[in-house]
């Protein structure tokens, strides 16, 4: 696989900036199907109980890692 020319396939602080952004896409996207929603911030029974819940190694670190560390 060809690198892109100037652009560094490890640079974490871009990919969490298009991570980012791919958030707030989906946030809008799926707004006014939320408002419907019976679970609410900080439940998780049927994403645990009756599926899987996946993340990727980016996805954790975005949760684990402070922006300015």
């Amino acid at each position: 696989m060809a690198a892109i020319a100037g652009l560094n396939p490890m640079d974490i602080t871009a990919k969490k900036t298009d991570l980012e952004s791919i958030y707030r896409r989906y946030e809008a996207d799926v707004a006014e199907f939320k408002r419907g929603a019976f679970c609410k911030s900080g439940c998780a029974y049927c994403c645990t109980h009756y599926g899987t819940v996946d993340m990727t190694t980016l996805e954790g670190l975005h949760l684990q890692v402070p922006d300015d560390a």
